[in-house]
């Protein structure tokens, strides 16, 4: 599920071969929305932190752009290999960043592909992005990029990251694919 920026609007996706995504009104409780992905997977959507029922979504071959009205725009690779993406986020700024089957993460602005940035050793499977930094978590790692997308941080942990976070004293927070969390010391 995600929330839409207002905060109005919630998006959620079903788990069937369909790859149905609807939003749904809060106040209402009726859906405003639907789009239906058909046979290509989508393995993680999120809400845009600036625009209201906008969404983007990880998919099998390319990432998806969706916004109520206008409807659904691939994503635009300008001349970088397509990726089967496994993870996506949002940074405050507005951009998307989508994490790769081969540890990769792309930057969008709009629709379009900026640049490509090698971090992981196997697939980045959660991005969480800030104000002036984005935490990424792969196998047996936790990246910390700044918001020039140098890396800051680079943190092992016992397992692979299925959740990252920071909460309000800068400590990261991980949860991990064998059911443990890990906490580490503070990010700045």
């Amino acid at each position: 599920m995600a929330f839409s920026k207002d905060g109005k609007h919630l998006c959620s996706l079903s788990d069937d071969n369909q790859y149905l995504a609807i939003v749904w009104s809060i106040e209402t409780s009726k859906a405003v929305a639907t789009y239906k992905f058909g046979a290509d997977s989508v393995f993680d959507f999120a809400a845009s932190r600036t625009e209201d029922l906008s969404f983007g979504f990880a998919c099998k071959r390319g990432v998806n752009f969706y916004t109520v009205p206008e409807g659904v725009k691939t994503g635009l690779f300008n001349g970088n290999k397509l990726r089967d993406f496994i993870s996506i986020g949002f940074l405050e700024s507005g951009e998307a960043v989508t994490g790769s089957s081969n540890g990769e993460i792309y930057v969008w602005s709009g629709r379009s592909c900026k640049f490509t940035k090698k971090g992981h050793q196997g697939p980045v499977q959660i991005i969480n992005g800030y104000k002036d930094f984005c935490l990424t978590g792969g196998k047996f790692k936790i990246i910390v990029y700044d918001s020039s997308w140098n890396i800051v941080r680079d943190i092992e942990v016992p397992s692979m990251v299925r959740a990252v976070d920071m909460n309000e004293k800068n400590m990261i927070l991980a949860g991990l694919r064998d059911g443990k969390k890990t906490t580490r010391e503070r990010l700045m």
